[in-house]
């Protein structure tokens, strides 16, 4: 059936009542990993591979664990950096050290990014030093008119999973116990009268004014092995990769401008 990345690519958006089943494998995947102190670090839309049960309804596999690494007992943190650009947590590009709470930002991401067809952090130009500015910001938006239908109580979700502070971040037994996926998105009134006001105080002011989101998907097959080998701010300039942009245009209110990067890594 795929992977997650083509069925959004054919979609162009994924409603809530599949969106909270595809959260909610992603949760149960990454509870199970966690539990056995193993972070995947490659957490993606193309490493979830598209599944349907019995009756029709949509779930995910988590693949992939090319990246995925045991947390080391002695120190408790690690500072490799790896991964996907669009998906990868603040905490790993400042190089302060991490833990399982990456897979949680990269599951907000993907959350956010299935219900609406763009990532919360980009960059107009394809610049991976500009997206990274914006990741470690921790700063997004709900942008009107392409978040007007969904619900406050997943946008309280999608904001307890990309959080800037680790600490403060959801676990994966959190994301489960959340009250939209723990009821299937059909939270009560009150509730979601809750989350309303939750986000709306967290959100700015200028929201409003925001424009329509630069549409530009930084997203690649092949992990970000060079991310390994840079800091903070990322020189593109000086890196010795060959760098090819495919653009692909599809139909409808959205488009998505693909960047395909060759790498070069010195472990090959």
């Amino acid at each position: 059936m795929g992977d997650l990345f083509e069925h959004l690519r054919r979609t162009k958006r994924v409603p809530e009542r599949d969106s909270v089943r595809i959260i909610t494998c992603l949760g149960q995947a990454l509870e199970y990993i966690h539990g056995l102190n193993i972070v995947h670090r490659d957490v993606k839309l193309e490493n979830l591979l598209i599944m349907r049960d019995a009756y029709g309804e949509i779930g995910v596999k988590l693949a992939d664990f090319g990246l995925a690494t045991e947390m080391p007992e002695e120190f408790g943190v690690l500072k490799t950096i790896c991964g996907t650009p669009t998906y990868v947590a603040p905490e790993v590009l400042t190089q302060a050290g991490y833990g399982c709470k990456v897979d949680i930002w990269a599951a907000g991401v993907i959350l956010y990014a299935i219900l609406v067809g763009f990532p919360p952090f980009q960059s107009s130009d394809g610049s991976e030093q500009d997206l990274f500015s914006a990741i470690q910001s921790g700063e997004f938006t709900f942008p009107s008119p392409h978040w007007d239908d969904i619900s406050y109580s997943v946008r309280h979700l999608i904001m307890c999973l990309i959080t800037l502070d680790p600490f403060h971040r959801y676990e994966a037994t959190e994301l489960l116990q959340d009250e939209w996926v723990a009821n299937l998105g059909d939270v009560d009134p009150e509730y979601e009268e809750w989350a309303t006001l939750f986000v709306n105080s967290k959100m700015r002011a200028n929201e409003e004014e925001e424009e329509t989101p630069y549409e530009y998907y930084t997203s690649r097959r092949a992990s970000m092995d060079e991310l390994r080998y840079q800091i903070i701010p990322y020189n593109l300039s000086s890196h010795h990769s060959s760098f090819s942009l495919t653009l692909q245009i599809f139909c409808g209110s959205l488009f998505f401008a693909l960047f395909s990067v060759k790498t070069f890594s010195i472990l090959e």
